[in-house]
């Protein structure tokens, strides 16, 4: 047998950069997969995070017999429907802070992060005061008035809690608290919440605390249907005027803004939007949560946000719906 040592070969440089390339293609295809796997997660947690809403929300209409409304007086102060909702949401200490006629509006203790109220898909900041994903289900909203709401039993399930007699009355009285026995069309097939890259911050309450001539200075905290139709000139139902062609602007996800937009929010722009990809996760009367598509004709949202779509304000009264219409 030989005595001759045998030398040990290192890779060469044209080895080293395949192994490195090869290492590169297959990151590259790993990666997608990861950010879609990361995503997926944080969907779900916002699905959660709908149904906390919506199990609270349930709980007071159980005690209280109504739903809350987008806006109500509360110990002097005018408190949005998040606000009503914390003693359910684990978050008892802050309502009670709203509720102590000593503490004033202008107190940053009425305005923590609260980790639930932000899909984590929502573009930073991430502990901003009072940041707010989600929004509440306030029916239809005109093309021109000098409020926020024309109230109405029929078009949506969250109406103004602040009657005309109180000092923050400076919009209509509500026509009437709505309860579950108010949802004509099923709970099923009623959206309490949905998601809005446009959310206000969940301290303020109703449309928005700077509405003046259709701008919303500071975000919105509901969402909306407008007297729109996709096909304005078929369907519409006998004795309803003729609709407005549905902007791209006003559907779900349509014109996707962020929270840096909020000085040029238009009435267009109270409709669900998220950073989810084809939809929006929202959450329904009966707390069943679902991705909602972006792609839904117009007249089924309308029908998501009516309670009693007969004696709705949508052009398309009589739309049959079903899960398969928006899932």
């Amino acid at each position: 047998m030989s005595q001759q040592r045998r030398l040990r070969r290192g890779f060469t440089l044209v080895e080293l950069l395949v192994v490195i390339a090869i290492i590169g293609v297959l990151a590259g295809l790993l990666m997608p997969a990861v950010q879609a796997a990361r995503e997926s997660a944080r969907r779900t947690q916002c699905t959660n995070q709908l149904s906390q809403l919506g199990a609270a929300t349930l709980v007071f209409e159980t005690n209280r017999s109504r739903f809350p409304g987008y806006r109500e007086a509360l110990a002097g102060k005018e408190a949005s429907w998040v606000i009503l909702l914390l003693p359910n949401m684990d978050q008892s200490g802050v309502y009670d802070l709203w509720n102590d006629t000593s503490v004033l509006i202008t107190d940053a203790r009425l305005r923590p992060y609260v980790k639930g109220f932000r899909c984590p898909s929502d573009p930073p900041p991430d502990d901003q005061a009072a940041h707010n994903s989600y929004v509440a289900n306030a029916g239809y909203l005109p093309a021109a008035v000098t409020a926020p709401m024309i109230e109405g039993q029929f078009n949506g399930v969250f109406v103004n809690g602040v009657p005309a007699t109180s000092p923050l009355g400076n919009q209509p009285v509500a026509a009437g608290r709505m309860n579950m026995s108010n949802l004509k069309d099923g709970a099923s097939n009623t959206l309490l919440y949905s998601e809005s890259l446009l959310a206000g911050l969940w301290s303020y309450g109703g449309i928005d605390n700077k509405y003046a001539n259709g701008v919303f200075a500071n975000g919105s905290n509901l969402m909306c249907f407008k007297y729109y139709s996709d096909t304005p000139t078929t369907g519409v139902d006998t004795g309803m005027p003729a609709p407005t062609q549905t902007p791209t602007t006003a559907k779900i996800n349509g014109n996707k803004k962020t929270t840096t937009s909020w000085a040029t929010m238009s009435q267009d722009d109270v409709h669900p939007s998220s950073a989810h990809s084809g939809g929006v996760v929202a959450v329904f009367a009966d707390r069943h949560t679902a991705f909602i598509r972006d792609s839904i004709e117009y007249r089924v949202y309308q029908q998501l946000l009516t309670t009693d779509s007969p004696k709705s304000t949508a052009p398309h009264r009589q739309f049959p719906l079903k899960s398969a219409d928006f899932e």
